[in-house]
């Protein structure tokens, strides 16, 4: 099958994600990342001040979940601000800072880690993203 503008890799790439291809492959997705959100409750509803994504990891020992630094940073931010803010991973309340494994800070490496029980990501109905215990595999 020839692809219109075959010849440019980009128009074949826009093409493919566009495409059954490109629905697969985020239905896919879907099923190892989640929404992590902060925010407060007012009369009887949950405002969102600020939201981020997390996706689950396993790299031969505990599994954890990662966020973008920044994200754990805006969070901790606006929870000095305003300590009755809740902090959702999915479905589930979390506290961020209790679970905290890692997190260089955003200016060095835009990575934060945290802890979280196979049980719980089941909960959430995740998967969880197995890799390789030492590197290079």
């Amino acid at each position: 099958m020839e692809w219109p503008g075959s010849r440019d890799t980009n128009t074949v790439k826009v093409a493919l994600l566009k495409g059954d291809f490109g629905n697969a492959l985020l239905k896919n997705m879907m099923n190892y990342v989640t929404s992590l959100a902060w925010g407060d409750y007012k009369d009887g509803n949950y405002k969102i001040h600020n939201s981020g994504t997390a996706f689950f990891l396993n790299l031969g020992a505990a599994t954890f979940f990662v966020t973008a630094a920044h994200v754990y940073e805006g969070y901790v931010e606006a929870k000095l601000k305003d300590p009755n803010l809740r902090c959702f991973l999915g479905s589930m309340e979390v506290d961020l800072k209790a679970r905290c494994i890692g997190c260089l800070g955003s200016k060095r490496l835009d990575i934060a880690t945290f802890s979280i029980e196979l049980e719980e990501v089941e909960k959430l109905n995740k998967h969880v993203c197995y890799g390789a215990a030492s590197w290079p595999p």
